[in-house]
């Protein structure tokens, strides 16, 4: 049974975290769902439905969760509770919610066995931490909620599998949920639950709030024939999960969390001012810094060829704006440049040279946006040179930027 995107799982209580160090606050499970409408899940999301069932449903991806915030929760203390159940503290409440942004699977058939597919698959996937305090000096109705950590974060796992078997595929795909160590648990344990969130200084807000393709561009995606898997979702969510990821930064999710606004608001009943911050929350007024992406330029063309390998040059170009929400100033303006070269077998190229292309432009937009966050924070050389930033005429510029995502970590 395919999970609605604004489902929320309960739990039964667990048992008591380790002695907490120093202050710590009370852990709430706030639910598990999709960052888009019911109505798109079909079409948007069919592998991580299959894959949830086949890992006896919904509601062991969140028991698997919890349990990860009991081994690994370092500031917590007592039991996790379901946020639906009753709830009375006057530390406050950590909420965790964790929603699915994107999928996405590229099988390409093996050159050496017709029936075995080469699989590419990932998930992209979000966690947010909200604190809540009801008794909270100097706020409306004496109630705070706010989001403290936000987590954007892509997971991956190529594997090979029979093309006559669609269950085997599923079956390995559910491993980017649970089975591996960079799975969504693996991920969620390392990154989230290890942390510490009692401090409650609250980073600044960043969101990538528009992406757009130049004509250029879209003519490019046309000729390789990947226009409909090259989408906003997978560019927008590319460069939030690469700045959380390698730079250590909370992001706001590129979709809003189905799981915040009237969702969660539904599950405060019984406490209307805390239903009114909760039916706000994720909106405009939580982002400091916005980022506009236009993808300019793609190319992929034929470099060298023999009877057996075709050379593959591929490329692409894109600029990255970054401008304060609260006073409309630019703060950050460049064009980053990705390029590649690759040889591949002639009967691999002709057999599906689309899926290659697709396989290889996606990489492409993920190493892209990696190099360039590892450029802004270490000032790297290779990592400059990676995305065609000049050290000296750049620097100012990636300084400033560098400013800006560091006001953007938690300070834990």
């Amino acid at each position: 049974m395919a999970m609605p995107a604004m489902a929320v799982f309960s739990l039964a209580p667990q048992s008591l975290f380790a002695a907490p160090r120093g202050a710590a606050l009370e852990l709430i499970w706030g639910g598990l769902g999709y960052s888009s409408p019911n109505a798109r899940l079909g079409d948007l999301f069919p592998y991580v439905q299959k894959a949830l069932a086949s890992v006896g449903g919904p509601s062991v991806m969140v028991k698997a969760l919890v349990a990860g915030l009991e081994s690994s929760y370092q500031g917590g203390k007592g039991k996790v509770m379901d946020l639906a159940d009753t709830y009375n503290s006057d530390d406050g409440l950590l909420i965790f919610c964790v929603a699915f942004d994107y999928e996405q699977l590229i099988a390409t058939q093996s050159v050496s066995d017709k029936q075995m597919n080469d699989v590419e698959s990932f998930i992209f996937c979000q966690t947010q931490v909200l604190y809540l305090q009801t008794n909270a000096a100097g706020s409306q109705d004496g109630a705070k909620l706010s989001i403290l950590y936000s987590y954007p974060f892509r997971v991956q796992y190529n594997f090979r599998a029979t093309n006559t078997e669609p269950q085997q595929t599923i079956n390995e795909f559910a491993k980017n949920l649970m089975a591996n160590p960079n799975s969504l648990l693996g991920v969620f344990k390392q990154k989230i639950a290890s942390k510490s969130f009692k401090e409650l200084k609250f980073p600044k807000g960043i969101k990538v709030t528009s992406v757009a393709f130049s004509d250029d561009f879209l003519k490019a995606l046309d000729f390789v024939g990947i226009r409909d898997q090259f989408h906003e979702d997978l560019v927008g969510n590319a460069l939030s999960s690469s700045m959380a990821d390698q730079a250590g930064m909370s992001v706001i999710p590129f979709r809003t969390n189905q799981l915040l606004g009237a969702s969660l608001a539904s599950r405060f009943k019984d406490d209307t001012k805390v239903l009114e911050l909760a039916s706000k929350m994720g909106g405009k007024d939580v982002v400091d810094y916005e980022i506009h992406i236009e993808m300019s330029k793609m190319i992929r063309k034929v470099a060298g060829e023999n009877q057996a390998n075709v050379r593959i040059a591929r490329g692409m170009s894109a600029f990255v704006t970054v401008t304060s929400a609260i006073t409309g100033k630019q703060v950050f303006r460049r064009k980053l440049t990705q390029l590649s070269d690759i040889v591949i077998d002639r009967i691999s190229m002709d057999a599906n040279l689309k899926a290659f292309d697709l396989r290889y432009m996606i990489q492409m937009v993920f190493k892209m946006f990696d190099d360039f966050v590892t450029a802004v924070m270490t000032q790297s050389p290779q990592a400059m040179a990676s995305v065609r930033l000049d050290p000296n005429k750049d620097k100012a510029d990636l300084e400033a930027l560098k400013a800006v995502f560091l006001s953007c970590k938690y300070d834990s």
